[in-house]
């Protein structure tokens, strides 16, 4: 059979820098809208994808746990729109390169 030599997490969630200060800048924001529903949406978003990424964390952690360490292991992370195009798989270009 064939042998693994790589593996790529593909549209991975990337968690954000929990500091003091992004979570300030995120409440700013949410004052700013001036509707309590929209910003109580908007926070219940950020926090929905920031679970999402502490999920796919958790998951490629493990599942590289059980890989030999010659496996070649590359995280794309979830870009903001889906990739048709060649420009767009240029962009994919160096995570695919790093590993």
């Amino acid at each position: 059979g064939m042998e693994l030599r790589g593996v790529v997490f593909n549209r991975v969630h990337q968690p954000s820098a929990r500091t003091s200060e992004r979570e300030q800048a995120v409440m700013q924001l949410v004052q700013r809208l001036g509707d309590a529903e929209a910003a109580r949406r908007l926070w219940e978003n950020f926090e929905r994808y920031e679970r999402v990424a502490r999920a796919d964390a958790r998951r490629i952690e493990a599942f590289v746990g059980g890989l030999r360490d010659d496996v070649a292991v590359a995280q794309v992370p979830n870009f903001e729109s889906d990739v048709f195009s060649v420009d767009g798989l240029r962009s994919m270009h160096p995570y695919l390169l790093e590993s």
